[in-house]
């Protein structure tokens, strides 16, 4: 049996890459990759050095507190 390749070949002749070459071709699979998490620090503007042990808050909530290092890592929602 000749491959599915093959087969195309003699039915239509010709170099079946000039074919592909010449339209639009879905080749493979997507699949979507993690996004990194966003880094945030909170820096003074004179010497750029970070705030350390410093919160976060939202409408007077408390929501996350920056580390040691003054920097603090965000999950990003969706993926891709």
């Amino acid at each position: 049996d000749p491959t599915p390749l093959a087969e195309r070949l003699q039915e239509l002749g010709g170099c079946e890459l000039e074919r592909l070459a010449m339209c639009p071709q879905v080749v493979g699979v997507f699949r979507s990759v993690p996004r990194p998490p966003m880094e945030v620090a909170l820096r003074t503007s004179c010497c750029r050095r970070c705030f350390a042990g410093v919160d976060a808050a939202v409408d007077g909530e408390v929501v996350r507190s920056f580390g040691d290092s003054g920097r603090m890592e965000f999950r990003r929602r969706r993926n891709g």
